[in-house]
């Protein structure tokens, strides 16, 4: 039996430049060009039965394309405990035709996998693995074994994780967004060779206090020094952190503050970004909230359009010249 059209909620949303949207629809990877013609698309079901929720293309600097045959890109897909390596392939020489490959099996994890990042100067394909009992993972997306695992050692449920990724897995960050209300910062990669890793728990180096409810969304503004959390109290949070990550696994500053406590939505919010004057949030209201930094944290701009239930998914792209950026929500009607 094969299956005519899918319309499920959108879970993951995902800019490759502004030129294509990356969408995850149950298990479904989809891509849309961008480009005003042709308007092509493909999809490929690529998790089998778990939902997309986060979807990774690979930095570009880490993309060596030939000249002469297609451009292609590799992605990460991961939802539920399934991690799996996607390839798009863009053929400009037949217009824009794009294509979905599956480069090697679905790796299925012990826990369920909440963010998932290339470490950008490996040139093995490994990948950083947030999961769910606040632990991380050093993946070796070839074998689909794991190198490394570590836990913290507030061993807690997370409902939100962002992993700090840079050149080196030493350098690697987790700021996990706990089952308590607060934001724990520590370093998975910190402490030795390969078995003290694997044996020893990281401790807690900065603890962010402030909501009362459960944080689902976190993200953060390198050049800034800002970290955003979305929560189940209604409020988008913005805290001064300093830097994070990079050489040293630095956490920032000693007392991080919170500089904003942003309130407009109108049930939990599920999503937040940051852009360097705006603050993005979206939730089960259905609405996208546009906040401007300037102006005191206000909401310069509200984005309605899905026709019921929440907006769980949200993507905003890096920016074109002109300083314009293409802004997407998926919500529960499946838009």
């Amino acid at each position: 039996m094969e299956t005519a059209a899918l319309v499920a909620p959108v879970t993951a949303l995902e800019f490759l430049q502004d030129a294509f949207l990356l969408t995850g629809e149950g298990p479904v990877l989809t891509v849309y060009s961008l480009q005003h013609r042709p308007k092509a698309c493909a999809s490929l079901s690529v998790l089998q039965n778990y939902r997309i929720h986060g979807i990774r293309p690979r930095s570009l600097a880490a993309e060596r394309s030939s000249i002469l045959g297609p451009n292609f890109y590799d992605i990460v897909v991961f939802g539920g405990k399934a991690v799996r390596l996607v390839r798009l392939h863009v053929d400009l020489q037949d217009g824009e035709h794009l294509r979905l490959e599956i480069l090697g099996p679905l790796m299925e994890l012990q826990d369920w996998a909440l963010d998932v990042r290339w470490l950008s100067g490996d040139k093995h394909s490994l990948l950083g693995v947030a999961v769910a009992h606040n632990s991380a993972l050093l993946l070796d997306i070839r074998t689909g074994n794991a190198l490394l695992q570590r836990s913290c050692l507030e061993g807690c449920l997370l409902y939100s994780a962002l992993l700090l990724v840079h050149e080196s897995w030493d350098d690697t960050i987790l700021v996990g967004g706990t089952v308590f209300n607060q934001l724990v910062l520590w370093k998975p990669g910190a402490g030795g060779d390969e078995s003290s890793n694997s044996k020893h728990k990281a401790p807690v180096e900065r603890r962010l206090l402030g909501h009362s409810g459960v944080i689902f969304s976190i993200s953060y503004l390198q050049e800034k020094g800002w970290l955003a959390s979305a929560s189940d109290d209604r409020s988008v949070r913005v805290w001064g952190v300093g830097a994070l990550g990079g050489p040293g696994g630095k956490c920032g500053d000693l007392n991080p503050s919170c500089l904003r406590v942003l309130y407009g939505h109108q049930a939990r919010v599920f999503s937040v970004r940051l852009s360097p004057g705006n603050v993005f949030s979206a939730g089960e209201d259905g609405a996208c909230l546009v906040w401007d930094w300037a102006g005191e944290g206000k909401v310069v701009r509200t984005l309605k359009g899905h026709k019921a239930g929440g907006v769980r998914a949200l993507a905003i792209s890096e920016g074109r010249a002109d300083g314009e950026r293409w802004v997407a929500t998926g919500g529960a009607d499946g838009g």
